[in-house]
């Protein structure tokens, strides 16, 4: 992966971080976007490298500053706009089958661990990118040593599951790429209203689903709960207590299965969706930046 040096918009603690914005080729030809973020410091420690999968309807610049934050950690970080979300291309929101996520995800984890050879990777995913870098773990095509998960998509609240299996089959096959509403409130997302705002106001935060990828990500959600016991690594998860998106209670459940002796649950008590954008934020980032030094320092 070759490195462009396009600048990220500036922010007050980025002087040592080293922030730049490429291209990546996967496996069926589609180039997505990615970033990266670094700093001579951690290029030259062996702690883990941080790969972080956005969530549903956003992009990866939305994590600027946790990526800084863990590279002040030591741990470089990268991110990649997923097929269909931010600059990468693809029909807003939709998907053909799901496990073109796990491809693209397993795809730059490699390319990952060829560039920084003999240091641990971990993937990091929120929401939908939760989902995903669970399913990249369970199909192993990768070889990550460690498992962050923040309200990872594996249980949905019922108001988030307007059809039934059967009926997202009938509908995906008849109407499969037409773009609804997918009922995403910025409200509901942070207690943080400037970045509620800023998520509404930002025009690549698309606000779209269609049938198929609903029911491709229905499947997801079931196999992933079906593998639960291919995941040995160490893992971290998080739960939001007021999630409106995401079933805190079953995120609960499923960490609770998995097989990893090492893992980790922190409910975030009074917490809305985006942990990460919460006003409390920095507590999560140390938590994260913690877990990592304990395990993977190097």
């Amino acid at each position: 992966m070759t490195v462009n040096e396009t600048s990220l918009p500036a922010s007050p603690t980025s002087s040592p971080v080293q922030a730049s914005e490429d291209t990546l080729q996967v496996r069926d030809g589609t180039r997505l976007h990615t970033y990266r973020w670094t700093s001579r410091a951690a290029e030259a420690q062996s702690s883990a490298v941080v790969l972080i999968a956005h969530g549903y309807s956003e992009y990866g610049r939305r994590y600027d500053a946790l990526a800084r934050y863990l590279v002040g950690r030591g741990h470089p970080a990268y991110c990649y706009d997923g097929r269909g979300h931010g600059f990468s291309p693809g029909q807003r929101g939709h998907i053909d089958r799901y496990d073109r996520y796990v491809d693209d995800c397993t795809d730059v984890a490699r390319e990952l661990a060829q560039r920084h050879p003999g240091r641990p990777l971990v993937l990091l995913g929120h929401s939908n990118g939760g989902l995903t870098v669970l399913r990249t773990v369970q199909r192993g095509e990768a070889s990550p040593a460690g498992l962050v998960m923040v309200c990872p998509m594996v249980a949905l609240q019922p108001r988030r599951r307007p059809l039934s299996r059967g009926a997202a089959v009938v509908l995906s096959a008849l109407l499969g790429r037409v773009p609804l509403p997918n009922g995403i409130e910025s409200s509901a997302l942070s207690h943080d209203t400037a970045r509620n705002e800023g998520w509404s106001q930002d025009p690549m935060n698309h606000g779209k689903t269609t049938p198929r990828w609903y029911l491709g990500a229905l499947d997801a959600m079931a196999q992933g709960l079906a593998d639960v016991a291919k995941v040995t690594l160490p893992v971290l998860t998080f739960a939001a207590e007021l999630d409106s998106i995401v079933d805190a209670s079953g995120v609960a459940k499923f960490a609770g299965q998995l097989s990893s002796p090492d893992r980790e649950f922190v409910m975030v008590r009074g917490a809305f969706h985006e942990v990460l954008n919460e006003p409390e934020r920095e507590q999560h980032f140390k938590r994260i930046g913690d877990w990592l030094s304990s395990r993977f320092a190097g």
